[in-house]
């Protein structure tokens, strides 16, 4: 045996010595899939949303909130007239949503009118039915009433608490 050959035999050793510890290495590391998500938990996110919701009323005292159905919180600013809509009406309404933080996160106005039965967030379907054509509402719902553990867009996460201006313009 000559010196290349013992130089080969050293070099296919190493390799193969290479190759085990890169895939013992790389067999402990973590992979995505290997990440564990605990269960959602549900009472516990409603005391979370609860503490941030008092938090927020806590800290804008000129809102004087009366806690509704569910666990939303909603203020009749302007009370509107006539009857109330119901979950078969069709509404016309501007919003404008944001988080306790004061971020805007959504606006529009609904000229074309919006359905109840439509897939709308729960909390919407509990407290517009609450005011009268003409009417405005702030309405602080706890994230199970809004998009509960999933986030309606990258601005907003998982479990927010939203609080929404809405003018009930119509409805039929």
């Amino acid at each position: 045996m000559g010196l290349i050959d013992v130089y080969n035999n050293m070099k296919n050793y190493l390799l193969m010595i290479l190759g085990v510890v890169i895939v013992g290495l790389s067999s402990c590391s973590k992979k995505a899939d290997d990440v564990v998500i605990p269960p959602f938990d549900s009472v516990a996110q409603a005391k979370a949303d609860s503490v941030t919701i008092q938090a927020y009323l806590t800290a804008h005292p000129e809102i004087t909130a009366t806690k509704g159905p569910k666990g939303l919180y909603y203020q009749i600013t302007t009370a509107g007239t006539g009857a109330h809509p119901t979950e078969n009406s069709i509404v016309s309404v501007d919003y404008v949503g944001t988080l306790p933080k004061g971020t805007v996160f959504d606006s529009g106005s609904y000229t074309t009118p919006l359905n109840f039965r439509a897939n709308i967030i729960e909390g919407w379907k509990l407290g517009i039915p609450l005011m009268r054509k003409g009417g405005k509402m702030i309405l602080i719902l706890p994230s199970a009433l809004a998009y509960g553990n999933s986030s309606p867009s990258p601005s907003v996460g998982a479990n927010a608490v939203m609080i929404f201006n809405i003018t009930l313009k119509d409805f039929q």
